[in-house]
């Protein structure tokens, strides 16, 4: 069997689809991965082999871009930028190296270019999901940014109506370049693509567990939910000796790891040292970009570039981050509190998840000051009721056999001979 992996997004995207691919190739399946160069070194290590779309330059470009984490062009511009501009050239790599009859496309909703080779090359391709808002319902939907108006406790019919105002309106617009091109191809035109468009008809498969994400009874009758993709590239790692030096010092340290979209990462960092300095806790600062950071740092604060995270999980008191499902599902299985700060829609539903769930607490962009920080962390660090949700929540994660059951999903697809 051949897999050819779209992997396209930030870390938090690609990371997951990398855990599975590492697995196909543990079977002895040949896999390409078609991804941005930024993630080359990645993809060698999992084994695979790299067929990259775009440069480096340009994938930091969209990461840093002012407007990427905008309550309402931000998605559209996360799409264009990060799958769409590439449409053409990924269709061209997957008709050049897929071979009918032994190759399944995979790919995440930006993936456009898997599905629309699954109708033109007849290639079997699989949508691979992260988070619950990629599926649309009337029901129990997920948290949509607040403008939209489509609110949870809106009844269905008027989701419905909502829905079809928004496809029209904004959706269905932001994905005309990819009707352009099945136009070019000969391929009839999709509308409502947020039902239609990002979902492959041959199986959709949703990477979070059932109790994160109930199935809903208008998703896709191809859905199936497997559990988080649970994979850390470097698991057992060792602490770099500086690292291991400062946890060995103290307390366990609030770990703020606030990600690199929009300004929440410098509005964190400004406020850090004095809420950490007037609650007595130790912290550690994950970025690579030190010049967000105060000049000088207490010896009860420490700043590192990159500290392997599973294990990191394990010795923190609690973490500080933006709300990204990857993280997020991570914290959950190592039984750690959290605190999320959404800087997109979609981080706002992980979020929101975490509160319901009594896990964690959320701090809007928009509200995150001093003061915000320091009760969120009051709370979260003095409930015994949330540490205690928060290993139950752990337990649930145990042996989890998130990659190697999608692993075994993709394989079904192989055409019997």
């Amino acid at each position: 069997m051949r897999l050819i992996m779209i992997a396209v997004g930030s870390i938090g995207d690609v990371f997951p689809l990398l855990g599975i691919a590492r697995e196909m190739r543990t079977r002895g399946h040949a896999v390409q991965v078609i991804a941005n160069p930024f993630y080359a070194k990645h993809v060698e290590q999992v084994g695979a082999e790299l067929l990259p779309i775009g440069t480096a330059e340009e994938h930091q470009q969209m990461m840093s871009h002012p407007s990427i984490t905008h309550p309402r062009k931000g998605w559209a511009l996360w799409l264009k930028l990060g799958s769409l501009n590439y449409l053409k050239q990924t269709y061209a790599l997957i008709e050049e190296h897929a071979v009918k009859g032994e190759t399944v496309l995979a790919g995440s909703w930006g993936a456009q270019a898997a599905l629309v080779a699954r109708e033109k090359l007849g290639i079997p391709a699989a949508t691979l999901h992260l988070e619950p808002d990629k599926f649309r319902t009337a029901f129990d939907s997920a948290a949509m940014p607040r403008r939209s108006l489509v609110f949870q406790s809106n009844p269905a019919w008027l989701k419905r109506m909502q829905y079809r105002l928004l496809d029209k309106l904004l959706i269905d617009p932001a994905f005309e370049p990819v009707n352009a091109f099945r136009r070019e191809l000969a391929l009839p035109e999709i509308q409502h693509f947020w039902n239609a468009g990002i979902h492959s008809p041959d199986l959709t498969v949703g990477l979070f567990p059932d109790w994160w994400g109930p199935l809903q009874p208008d998703w896709p009758q191809q859905t199936k939910l497997i559990g988080f993709p649970l994979w850390d590239q470097n698991p057992d790692q060792q602490f770099p000796e500086e690292v291991a030096e400062f946890l060995d010092a103290g307390e366990p340290p609030v770990v703020f790891s606030p990600g690199g979209f929009g300004n929440i990462p410098e509005k964190l960092f400004k406020i850090v040292v004095p809420v950490c300095e007037e609650l007595g806790l130790r912290a550690i600062l994950l970025t690579s970009n030190r010049s967000l950071l105060p000049k000088q740092l207490p010896e009860t604060i420490g700043h590192f570039q990159f500290i392997p995270f599973t294990p990191l999980l394990n010795r923190a008191a609690a973490v500080v981050h933006h709300a990204g499902i990857g993280t997020a599902a991570l914290c959950l299985a190592a039984g750690t509190p959290q605190i999320a700060i959404p800087p997109m829609h979609i981080n706002r539903d992980t979020a929101l998840r975490l509160e319901r769930l009594g896990v964690g607490r959320m701090i809007s962009p928009f509200s995150l000051r001093e003061e915000s920080l320091k009760q969120s962390l009051r709370v979260l660090l003095g409930a015994d009721t949330i540490n205690s949700n928060c290993q139950e929540i752990a337990s649930r994660l145990e042996n989890s056999s998130t990659i190697p059951t999608a692993a075994d999903l993709l394989e079904s697809l192989v055409p019997k001979a």
